[in-house]
């Protein structure tokens, strides 16, 4: 469990998600300039400023904190973060302690915080990573969708040691261990709390009903705690009728691709919805987002759990096509914890499995497999086979993104083992495409068209029509590793088109980035930047890390 010093959680106060401070210094990270913030002056902050502009009555407002900060150099803040009062400064501090970091700021901004008595924020220009140094001390801070994955896989730990401290017998030493367990979690958790400040309701509310379980006292663990919020209760949209309901579901059914249940018409005052297309489906769930979210939400509260349950499920394809990382792991964490008090372990592996995902495409690998370790037990817990060969294929795909091929192509194997030659020619189609994609990357170009070609034939058996664009996505990447460029424009042609027309547009943003590099090495450059830009402006939208490698490849289009 981590621990995080005092010093560090009373800093941590000032800059969580939901203040201006940490909003501003937000905005600096994703437009990648870089900062440099000192939260705090006295004489002791002004002995170490060079140059600069002091300055009066200037709010410490997100907007003003961005704009502030594009002047480069450091940014000093007054110790209650309300105002702005020096700019475009130049920090010279006394310490020469050397400092872990990816450049001069974090060296800088670690030797200020053993200089003087106030926290100093460091950001990144090339990865945007915030990172906090009060005194010797350094803390990176983390995302919404980060902070909130790591809460619910201590709080799943937390649920397990408390009932069974509460439903089973132990001797003094189990319970004394088990309460040690509790406790570490509980100062885990409250430390991720103060970082998401309102962001954090539900997460504080399920951990109130844990503590309260086993009579453990949360205050006073810190003077400075975030105070609670509005209770969640309150904060939500009213529920949805049943109408909404059976519409939710015709959506979830048509995007993806299967079969589901149908849902009894209760009044027919509402006329039965349907969806034509994958465009109209993803359109109505953009429309009533809001209000499906809300009643998700209420659900939770209100603990019902098999109405919270059923209805995050349904949107999880809309998420997958739409990617909104925040209200996605947020629908993922509640959705998990009705999973848990409804005792269905098939569906609390499936939305840890989910989880990773969603952390693996953020590029958070460590925290991705920390949830698949937990979504892997189980699955086992509850015996299902398919379940863990759809996990280890997301396991191949990681391993493969952090550079370790042969473990991807290890998991690859291992999950089609557990596929019998008569079962799910989808998950097959899954996994078949995966280890394309892999052999691929390797080089290995044949091996690569021909399992791709495999992943057309069992998608196409599936009627999987979302999968067989997948794979002629991948053929296309293996004809431009092997230099048959034009084939490649043709594959990635179809593909643009089909994922268009199913509003699928994180899927169209990758096909247009291996687009454009296809259209460059046949000399269509014109054609090529405008893909390039298109799918650019999209991944930076997102804040995906791919928008940089495209802005790299249109730079050299312009030499």
């Amino acid at each position: 469990m981590v621990e995080v010093p005092t010093a560090v959680r009373d800093a941590s106060v000032k800059l969580a998600l939901d203040t201006p401070l940490r909003q501003g210094i937000g905005q600096v990270s994703k437009a990648r300039i870089g900062g440099l913030f000192v939260l705090g002056d006295d004489d002791s902050v002004a002995a170490i400023c060079e140059q600069g502009f002091p300055i009066d009555n200037v709010t410490a407002s997100a907007e003003n904190i961005a704009q502030f900060s594009k002047m480069d150099l450091a940014l000093v803040l007054s110790a209650d973060a309300a105002e702005i009062r020096r700019f475009n400064t130049v920090l010279s501090p006394r310490s020469t302690v050397l400092a872990q970091g990816v450049g001069a700021r974090h060296v800088t901004a670690a030797r200020t915080a053993r200089d003087i008595s106030f926290p100093v924020v460091a950001v990144s220009e090339e990865t945007g990573q915030v990172t906090l140094f009060v005194g010797e001390h350094a803390h990176v801070l983390s995302s919404q969708t980060v902070l909130l994955s790591k809460a619910a896989v201590v709080l799943l730990a937390l649920h397990s040691w408390v009932r069974t401290l509460t439903d089973e017998p132990q001797d003094i030493t189990e319970t004394a261990e088990l309460a040690e367990r509790v406790r570490h979690a509980v100062l885990e958790v409250e430390a991720y709390l103060l970082e998401l400040g309102s962001k954090g309701d539900y997460v504080e509310q399920v951990l109130d009903g844990l503590c309260a379980e086993v009579g453990v006292d949360r205050l006073p663990l810190d003077p400075y705690r975030v105070p609670r919020r509005v209770p969640l209760l309150h904060a939500v949209a009213e529920e949805l009728d049943t109408w909404h309901e059976q519409a939710l579901q015709a959506a979830d059914r048509i995007l993806a691709e299967r079969p589901g249940q149908v849902l009894r018409q209760h009044d027919r005052a509402f006329p039965r919805v349907a969806f034509d297309n994958d465009r109209e489906a993803v359109q109505w769930c953009e429309q009533t987002a809001a209000q499906l979210l809300g009643s998700i939400r209420r659900a939770a509260a209100n603990g019902d759990n098999e109405l919270a349950l059923r209805r995050s499920l349904a949107m999880m394809e809309y998420f997958y096509r739409r990617k909104p990382w925040s209200e996605w792991i947020d629908v993922l964490m509640l959705a998990l914890f009705a999973a848990r008090g409804l005792g269905d372990k098939r569906a609390e592996a499936s939305l840890l499995t989910s989880l990773g995902v969603a952390q693996r495409e953020l590029r958070n690998h460590e925290l991705a497999f920390a949830l698949w370790a937990a979504a892997d037990d189980a699955w086992r817990a509850c015996g299902d086979r398919l379940g863990r060969a759809e996990l280890l294929n997301h396991l191949a795909y990681a391993y493969d993104e952090v550079g370790d091929s042969a473990a991807g192509l290890d998991y690859a194997q291992r999950a089609l083992d557990l596929i019998g030659p008569d079962e799910d020619d989808r998950l097959r189609g899954k996994v078949l495409n995966n280890s394309s994609g892999i052999h691929c990357r390797q080089g290995e170009l044949d091996r690569a068209l021909v399992l791709a070609d495999e992943a057309m034939q069992a998608f196409d058996r599936a009627g999987y029509r979302r999968g067989v664009i997948w794979a002629l996505s991948n053929k296309g990447n293996a004809y431009r590793d092997a230099g048959r460029h034009a084939e490649a424009v043709r594959c990635y042609e179809t593909a643009l088109t089909a994922r268009i027309e199913s509003e699928e547009h994180y899927g169209a943003a990758i096909t247009r980035a291996d687009l454009g590099h296809a259209l460059k090495a046949v000399g269509e450059v014109s054609r090529a930047r405008e893909e390039l830009q298109l799918a650019e402006a999209y991944f930076r939208q997102l804040g995906d890390p791919r928008a940089d490698a495209i802005t790299r490849t249109l730079s050299e289009l312009d030499v």
